[in-house]
């Protein structure tokens, strides 16, 4: 799933977003931003962040808002949510694929 949608990604960002700087810092525009977790192997192996991402999913409600922006008339606000999607998702689906890993790994005791 990572790989394909950094792939997504990466063939937007070489189609639309050629180096706009409102584009450069996408990331802090992601709804799952709430949800702390490391995205470095070695950070997370030493964290155990089941719990807390549970409560915090379970306390806060964490939505997507970014609808309206994908269906706005104008082009460039289309093009910046889809930037911010295919971006959010690439991060997201990297801590994905990470945290199934580590999971896996304690779960074999082959860490």
């Amino acid at each position: 799933m990572h790989n394909l949608s950094t792939i997504m990604f990466n063939e937007f960002d070489a189609k639309y977003s050629q180096s706009i700087p409102e584009y450069i810092n996408a990331t802090n525009d992601c709804h799952t931003n709430p949800i702390h977790a490391p995205e470095e192997t070695e950070k997370a192996q030493l964290v155990n962040v089941v719990v807390p991402v549970r409560m915090k999913l379970a306390k806060d409600l964490i939505y997507w808002q970014g609808l309206p922006s994908l269906v706005s008339s104008d082009e460039d606000i289309r093009h910046f949510a889809f930037y911010i999607l295919f971006k959010c998702l690439s991060r997201d689906s990297h801590k994905l694929d990470m945290y199934t890993k580590i999971l896996a790994c304690r779960s074999s005791d082959e860490c």
